[in-house]
């Protein structure tokens, strides 16, 4: 059972950490050329977010039909697609769009689906392993908003890009050895 919880929680933390990878450094970016954004500009990115919403409430629907396993997977391709859009096309604010779109709506969507099969590991326990899992989640995030400032600071957006990539690759590992 806990080796389950393990893998869930691994694979989710690093799909977080890719997340925040983008929203720890996505105001830098968007503040230098081309985009010359100010912070106001920069904010608004976060209506972009609420396509994570939409996720979310679509992949109820679809972890019934294709079982977390497949669901994770399949988010997690989309959300690496978002990163390798952003970058290559990186300077054009469609592309960035469409990328934070895809990789939003993927996160908010493997959350729901791994959070299911979080949440059948031990019924009479739930409480319990959804803090473990949960810690375990923004341990990773708070790793990804780490590195992206690192790898920002050293290779600028392509490097935000290939660490997202990088997590995302850890994480779809983490969940092919996971059962469920």
């Amino acid at each position: 059972k806990h080796k389950s919880l393990q893998k869930f929680t691994l694979a989710g933390a690093f799909w977080f950490a890719s997340f925040n990878v983008l929203w720890a450094t996505l105001a830098i970016y968007v503040s230098e050329a081309p985009f010359n954004y100010n912070a106001q500009q920069a904010g608004l990115f976060g209506v972009i977010a609420l396509a994570g919403v939409i996720g979310a409430k679509s992949s109820g629907k679809w972890v019934n039909k294709l079982g977390s396993k497949t669901l994770v997977m399949m988010a997690l391709t989309l959300a690496a697609t978002g990163f390798a859009i952003t970058g290559l096309f990186a300077g054009n604010l469609v592309s960035l769009i469409i990328g934070i779109i895809l990789i939003d709506f993927a996160v908010f969507s493997a959350q729901v689906a791994n959070q299911v099969r979080v949440f059948s590991i031990d019924p009479a326990a739930q409480s319990r392993i959804n803090g473990i899992y949960m810690l375990g989640y923004y341990t990773g995030g708070a790793l990804g908003s780490m590195a992206g400032v690192k790898a920002f600071a050293l290779y600028q957006w392509p490097g935000v890009v290939m660490v997202s990539i990088l997590f995302i690759i850890i994480s779809a590992v983490f969940n092919a050895f996971a059962k469920k």
